[in-house]
């Protein structure tokens, strides 16, 4: 488990949220590969909303199982804060399965330098 932590070692994430943020989080993540973080898509609920059709991976519900089963380092979460039990499940999934899992306040919209400070 030490691996996860050198700053070497690329993170493998996904993100539970396909609106806006989760696109510019993607779309960070793939242009700043020096951050070490490789995103491997998206999931939703509502995937008419997703913008980025290529990388939906599949509802909310799929996320857990998706990343237990590819060994996934962290969940990157930015459903709005009105989806507060589906957050606070699958939070709690994560967690059950040693997953990091980080969420993306709607204040922290704005992905770059004001944002990786917090993560």
């Amino acid at each position: 488990m030490a691996h996860r932590y050198a700053a070497s070692t690329n993170q493998t994430v996904i993100i539970i949220g396909g609106g806006d943020t989760g696109i510019k989080l993607h779309s960070f993540f793939k242009n700043n590969p020096e951050q070490g973080y490789t995103s491997l898509g998206f999931f939703d609920d509502q995937p008419e909303k997703v913008k980025d059709l290529k990388s939906y991976l599949g509802s909310t519900d799929d996320s857990i199982n998706y990343a237990v089963t590819l060994g996934v380092d962290e969940i990157f979460c930015t459903l709005p804060g009105s989806a507060v039990e589906k957050i606070e499940q699958l939070m709690l999934e994560a967690d059950k399965n040693l997953i990091r899992f980080r969420l993306v306040r709607s204040e922290e919209r704005r992905v770059g330098k004001e944002c990786r400070s917090r993560w």
